[in-house]
């Protein structure tokens, strides 16, 4: 974040892609080490990016975290790069 804040001056926004889906199964029939990947790929990794984030988002006056994941990150069509309709959301903390 140093770097980014550094280089750009000001943070406005954090967009996380949570990592890899692994097993796909009924939730039942997920075991325990299973569930354990999916919370440290997902959800561990969007939180450690919203604390790293948060002290220079709280700095900008108009500032969004944008946390989002798809099975398609494994199969991306061609031409549809980049982050659509993102706007500015309301300041963290509100």
């Amino acid at each position: 974040m140093a770097k980014a804040v550094t280089h750009f001056g000001v943070l406005h926004g954090v967009v996380v892609v949570a990592g890899p889906i692994n097993a796909r199964a009924q939730l039942h029939e997920l075991s325990d080490q299973q569930w354990e990947l999916y919370f440290r790929q997902g959800l561990m990794i969007s939180v450690a990016a919203c604390r790293a984030a948060v002290p220079e988002l709280l700095k900008s006056a108009h500032s969004a975290i944008v946390l989002t994941s798809a099975y398609s990150v494994r199969a991306a069509k061609a031409g549809s790069g980049g982050l659509h309709g993102i706007q500015d959301g309301n300041r963290c903390g509100q």
